[in-house]
Order: structure tokens, then C-alpha cells, then sequence
């Protein structure tokens, strides 16, 4: 198997969180060591939107990135790249959610006033592709009440969890989507303005995001990366006290585990119960246009569905 020309680098997408926990500084203890155990000099880069990552992998500008939920799905469908880690979750630990935030000053029964009202409410909310801040509110809360995020309140703001919580403690918005992570971790960072917000709806647990690498980098390659991070920050001794802290700076404190391409199904699941619920709320010409619509969405589910519940080992 030959590797293909850019795998004597690694392009690495920097996740897509906020602050420092994008910086290079943030990522290099990790994937300078990784770079090296596979022979790779390393690349970095910051994209600035959801968008911008999926057309990223699409073009093969990036080699390996920890892929958004929604991303890694369709990188995986489309034969792209595969996963080979996520971060660990302890059982102990609550599972991360979709939120809803409001400020603290607001009415007891705010959520009920805004399904009631929304036109009289300012929203600050994801990019369409983002799981957590747009997908789960919009199929899970939203729509199902006859509400769409995009048109019923007064006004709209779509960027990031951090900026919606800042806009959201400045007194700009009424309401802001998030998670529990990211909640957690603004507080901790932004002490007066994390006490000014409380959640007032949790969704389901979210769907972690993964390390994915290009398919057509050779086997062996992959297992080695994949070897590296489940070993990352496991052994004893000041090298691993070193990488846990490593770790710790990543919001992955218990490190990494193998992931399946299998558990991506929730994602496909909760695309179709979204282009579902579009196709209930939406006016149609005749019932054979809307039947035609069904048709495509449990088509593309199925299509998901058979990639990803394939032999797993062509996920390593």
C-alpha cells in the first residue's frame, strides 16, 4: 500500500471551539509527538466555521482533524476518512447535552413564554450544520411546537456558543443555544457573566466529536495514530503526568477510546428526524411531491445507515 504525497506532513484541522482551546499552543503537545511516531511534519489549521471544515475535507485539504459530529458523518459516508478515536467520557460524569439558556433575571416560566411567543424573543443560535447548537433545538424542541429558529423570533444571531453566551449575559439576546461542556466552561472562564445565565432545556446526549484521518492514507499509518492517542496519557511516570495535562487543557481529562463508525448512527438519525420534521411543518404542492421528499429522506438514511454499520475494520 502506498501512502499517498502529503502523508510525509500532517494537515491537522484545529476543533472548532472557542478561545484557547483552539490555539496551536493548546494543540501542539499532543500532535507534534503524534507527528512524529507516524514520520509526519505538522501542519495546522484554524477554520472558522462548520461550513469551511466540510469543504476542507471534501477538497483533501486536511489530513486528520477531532471532526464535529456532523462532519465526521459525512466525511465517513462519502468514503473520505476514517475515525479512529473520540475522547473519553467517564461513567461518572454526566453526558454532555444541547442546551437552552436564558439569563437568570428572566421569568421563572421563560421556556413557556417563548414556545408561546417567540416573535416577542432575540435568539442566538449555530450554523445549521452544528449538532448541538442548531440541529437538536430545531428537531427536538422547535419545530415539533411548530416553531423554526430561522423565522419565528424577532431576531436571529448565528455564530458560536461562546459569542451567543457573551451576547446572551450583554443583555443583546433573550436566548442563547449551547451545551453543557461549553456552558461549564464559560463559567469557570467568565465568572460574572456564567452567573448571569441558567439553562432552562437539555436535549438528549450529544454526539462526541472524533479524530478522523483521510481513508487513503495506508492501514498501518492509521493504526499507529489510532495506537498513539488510545496510549496517550495511560502509563505512569512524569511523561504521562506531563501528557495528562496535556490532556486536561484539551477537555479530554480521561483521554481517548476507540470509536466505531457505528456510533455515528445517532447523527444520520437525528438528520433524517430533522429533514422529517421540515417536511411536516412545510406547505407542499401536491402529496405526491411531499411523498417524493419522504422517499429521499429514508433513502439517504438507509444509504448512511449501510456505510457506517459496515465490517469495522475498515474503520482502522
Amino acid at each position: 500500500e502506498t501512502a499517498p504525497a502529503s502523508s510525509a506532513r500532517l494537515r491537522f484541522a484545529l476543533p472548532l471551539l472557542d478561545e484557547a482551546l483552539a490555539s496551536r499552543a493548546a494543540w501542539e503537545p499532543l500532535l507534534h509527538p503524534l507527528c512524529a511516531a507516524v514520520g509526519c511534519a505538522l501542519e495546522t489549521a484554524t477554520l472558522s466555521s462548520l461550513e469551511s471544515l466540510a469543504r476542507a475535507v471534501a477538497h483533501a485539504e486536511v489530513d486528520a482533524g477531532f471532526l464535529a459530529p456532523e462532519a465526521a458523518l459525512q466525511a465517513v459516508v462519502e468514503g473520505r476518512m476514517r475515525i479512529l478515536a473520540q475522547a473519553r467520557r467517564p461513567a461518572a460524569q454526566d453526558p454532555n447535552r444541547a442546551v437552552l439558556l436564558v439569563r437568570r433575571a428572566a421569568p421563572p416560566d421563560a421556556l413557556d413564554r417563548l414556545l408561546a411567543e417567540p416573535q416577542d424573543w432575540r435568539i442566538a443560535y449555530g450554523e445549521r450544520r452544528s449538532i448541538a447548537g442548531y440541529v437538536l433545538p430545531q428537531a427536538r424542541l422547535f419545530l415539533p411546537r411548530g416553531i423554526d429558529m430561522e423565522t419565528a423570533f424577532r431576531t436571529e444571531t448565528v455564530g458560536s456558543t461562546f459569542a451567543g453566551s457573551l451576547a446572551l449575559a450583554n443583555g443583546d439576546v433573550d436566548i442563547a443555544t449551547g451545551t453543557l461542556d461549553d456552558h461549564r466552561l464559560f463559567c469557570r472562564r467568565f465568572p460574572p457573566e456564567g452567573r448571569q445565565l441558567r439553562i432552562v432545556w437539555q436535549s438528549e446526549p450529544l454526539p462526541a466529536e472524533r479524530f478522523a484521518v483521510r481513508a487513503d492514507w495506508p492501514r498501518a499509518t492509521r493504526q499507529e495514530l489510532r495506537r498513539f492517542l488510545l496510549r496517550y496519557g495511560t502509563a505512569a511516570g512524569p511523561r504521562s503526568a506531563r501528557e495528562r495535562a496535556v490532556l486536561r487543557a484539551l477537555n479530554a481529562p480521561a483521554g481517548y477510546e476507540a470509536a466505531p463508525h457505528a456510533a455515528l448512527l445517532p447523527v444520520a438519525q437525528l438528520q433524517r428526524d430533522l429533514a422529517l420534521q421540515r417536511v411536516r411543518a412545510a406547505r407542499w404542492t401536491s402529496d405526491a411531491a411531499r411523498g417524493r421528499r419522504l422517499a429521499q429522506i429514508a433513502a439517504d438514511y438507509e444509504r448512511q445507515k449501510a456505510v457506517l454499520l459496515r465490517d469495522e475494520e475498515r474503520a482502522a
